[in-house]
């Protein structure tokens, strides 16, 4: 259990009456972790949840919510829990000093640009409610003032804000913080506000927050683990220095072209402007087969910069997200299927990443990664399938399923590499490369894999799966499908009840009542009788041969043309149909 992990369990379990000291130690112990290494988003975000609904002395409460900044801005999951939380308690006074913190943490993230404004954004009518209750009014002004856009200044808020000041005339910093947010309505919108209104300085009007927490945020934004570069950037292009004296034909750039196929055409012929960072060019499909053409100078470079970029996001603290790094490694795996062969820093990066893996997260990215190794270095693959063939003996059935179809697609890519003339990305004193072991040592361990899953299949049919969940599932659907057999084509679901499961409750009482009150009862759900068929049915058998007709006829004449799922059930549980 890691600290973060230990300190969330502690808070979790507190009790009335808790340890004070011990408390305050494990403050201090979380305030360290955030100033020094930065708190992960799923961390924070559970720590959040717990800190909302904890009910311990305010102090305290405070001091706790102080130390609760992310590494990364804050996004919409966390405000709406937030919004969540003050609209269940902002009509409770006795809930205001814990609103106002809030209120003031919600401040201090903006004012350090550690939020994401689109997400404060949905809680403008939330903060704005506060206005009219004078305990609250001075912790949210501020993020109103800020939020403001012209479509939210209407005549209905100018006269609620001038009742507002109105009231609180006497009360010389609250009726100030009111005229500053009228000052700026009157900015975006003269004809609503009366002209009297003056302008006043907003530096000296907002409350100050929380030294500590202000604090935190200030040091988490200028440490950068809020600012960061996209993993793959926007096509940029720069030009430096003077025009005068380039050459008369410039180079083209992606940005010229409308259609992929006129690009890579130009592409082949005459060399084109490359973007800032190369990169960015897997950003799309025709990117990477531009980054392909690219020269051996530029596929070096990317090599070197992509290695140093997965290091840093997979092997250090980083700042991008789960989704962030997962769109990277899709790029990547769809580059490598573009180009039909492994990257050399991507085969490295898999060596290390799986032989540390938790062998859940990025799965399907790792696996199609898998699919495509370089050949440079022998020791890179020997390494990856020693760490798969570990995974694989602890894999789930479905999960062994998706390595192995990973493997086998490898096997053939390797086959198919060693007949190729030109690889791409490999360096110029790249030793001379036995594919022979390779294959070899490849199809070895392929082997090994498949008979683990076979031996393992063969030990399941022969031990049973009795008591299981899967036995369960299956035997519901056993019953189920006897209930539709009984009732569709059989006419037996009441006196077939016990190997159903629809009906299997009816006691006998019920069904002699139901045979009493309902004549020939057991028919009216089989395929001649059932009123959902009739319209399918009626319609290709007429008059007198529609009475004389069996579940058979109506089989053949209709459910086989009308309802091809039914009729695959009704063939598989009974082969007489069809003869």
């Amino acid at each position: 259990m890691t600290d973060v992990e230990d300190i969330i369990h502690y808070i979790k379990s507190l009790r009335k009456g808790f340890d004070k000291d011990l408390f305050q130690s494990k403050i201090d112990e979380l305030a360290y972790i955030v100033e020094n290494e930065g708190l992960e988003f799923n961390d924070f975000h559970t720590l959040f949840k717990v800190w909302l609904n904890l009910s311990i002395p305010i102090t305290k409460w405070i001091n706790l919510g102080a130390c609760l900044v992310p590494n990364e801005k804050i996004g919409k999951l966390t405000v709406d829990y937030a919004l969540r939380w003050l609209l269940a308690k902002y009509d409770n006074q006795s809930n205001f000093s814990n609103i106002s913190f809030l209120l003031d943490w919600l401040t201090a993230a903006m004012d350090c640009n550690s939020v994401e404004l689109d997400a404060l954004n949905i809680g403008y009518e939330v903060f704005y409610s506060t206005l009219t209750y004078e305990a609250l009014a001075p912790h949210s002004i501020k993020l109103v003032y800020n939020l403001t856009k012209p479509s939210d200044v209407t005549r209905r808020r100018v006269v609620e804000l001038l009742d507002c000041a109105k009231k609180r005339e006497a009360k010389k910093n609250l009726y100030r913080q009111i005229q500053v947010l009228l000052g700026l309505f009157k900015s975006y919108r003269p004809e609503c506000v009366p002209e009297d209104i003056p302008s006043i300085s907003i530096h000296t009007s907002f409350r100050k927050i929380n030294a500590n927490l202000l604090n935190r945020f200030t040091l988490s934004q200028d440490s950068g683990r809020n600012k960061k570069d996209p993993l793959i950037p926007n096509m940029e292009f720069l030009k430096l220095g003077s025009m005068q004296y380039t050459e008369q034909v410039t180079q083209k750039t992606y940005l010229d072209f409308s259609s992929p196929v006129s690009l890579l055409k130009h592409s082949v012929s005459r060399p084109s402007s490359r973007p800032a960072r190369l990169r960015a060019l897997l950003c799309n499909d025709t990117g990477t087969i531009l980054l392909a053409l690219a020269s051996d100078t530029e596929q070096a470079f990317f090599s070197h910069d992509l290695h140093h970029l997965l290091n840093h996001c997979f092997f250090d603290k980083s700042p991008y997200s789960y989704e962030e790094k997962q769109y990277l490694l899709h790029r990547l795996a769809t580059f490598q299927r573009t180009i039909l062969q492994g990257i050399p820093v991507v085969t490295r990066f898999l060596a290390q990443f799986i032989a540390f893996w938790n062998e859940t997260d990025f799965f399907g990215e790792i696996m199609d990664l898998v699919e495509w190794l370089s050949t440079d270095c022998y020791e890179y693959i020997e390494s990856i399938m020693t760490s798969l063939t570990k995974i694989y003996s602890r894999a789930h059935s479905m999960d062994q399923c998706v390595m192995l179809k990973s493997l086998s697609a490898m096997y053939a890519n390797l086959v198919h590499t060693s007949v190729r003339d030109r690889r791409l990305f490999m360096s110029t004193n790249s030793p001379r490369i036995e594919y022979s072991q390779i294959l070899r040592g490849v199809a070895t361990l392929l082997t090994q894999l498949y008979r683990k899953i076979f031996s393992k299949l063969k030990n399941k049919q022969n031990n049973g799966i009795k008591n299981t969940h899967e036995f369960e599932h299956r035997q519901l659907l056993k019953a189920y499908t006897s209930d539709v057999i009984s009732c569709l084509y059989q006419e037996n679901f009441l006196s077939n009840r016990e190997e159903g499961y629809v009906f299997s409750k009816l006691n006998k009482q019920t069904v002699a009542m139901l045979n009493k009150i309902i004549p020939n009862a057991e028919s009216k759900f089989s395929l001649r009788n059932h009123l959902a068929f009739a319209p399918y049915t009626y319609m290709q058998i007429e008059g007198s041969q529609a009475e004389a007709a069996d579940n058979s006829m109506w089989f053949k004449y209709a459910i086989d043309k009308q309802f091809p799922s039914l009729c695959k059930l009704l063939i598989m549980t009974t082969p007489q149909l069809v003869t």
